[in-house]
């Protein structure tokens, strides 16, 4: 898996999307040009939305729950917390959608967690934002 990783560092994206800016902050997720990242011994693919646990078994997650996926493991890496402000801007773009859009894809994001033997959990920090841990 560090084979992963380190092709994700050795090759990175094409575009700057996802560059910080001046403020720390990233772009819009676009999952076409997203290079594959791991979390620990999982493997996730974002262009083809797929996640490959240790042991082979693959889950194939909808546009944007990986989009919040990879905001939340791109911040795992950073050691950055993710808020429901960022989460907005760069995986629904801006559009204005409900509290209850972005409950949903978190409450997704923990069953897959939980699926995935525990490893890695999703925290919510009050009134800040979203972490994995």
């Amino acid at each position: 898996m560090d084979e992963v990783r380190r092709a994700a560092v050795d090759h990175p994206v094409s575009n700057t999307a996802n560059a910080p800016d001046d403020q720390g902050r990233r772009g819009r997720i676009d999952l076409a040009h997203q290079s594959p990242l791991a979390l620990g011994p999982v493997r996730i693919e974002p262009a083809l939305r797929r996640v490959t646990r240790e042991d082979g078994s693959e889950e194939f997650l909808q546009p944007k729950i990986m989009q919040v996926l990879v905001a939340l493991v791109q911040a795992f890496d950073a050691g950055e917390i993710v808020s429901r402000d960022d989460l907005l801007e760069r995986c629904w773009h801006g559009v204005v959608v409900g509290e209850d859009a972005i409950d949903r894809v978190i409450g997704q994001l923990r069953r897959l967690c939980h699926s995935l033997g525990g490893a890695y959990y999703l925290e919510t920090i009050t009134k800040v934002g979203y972490r994995l841990v």
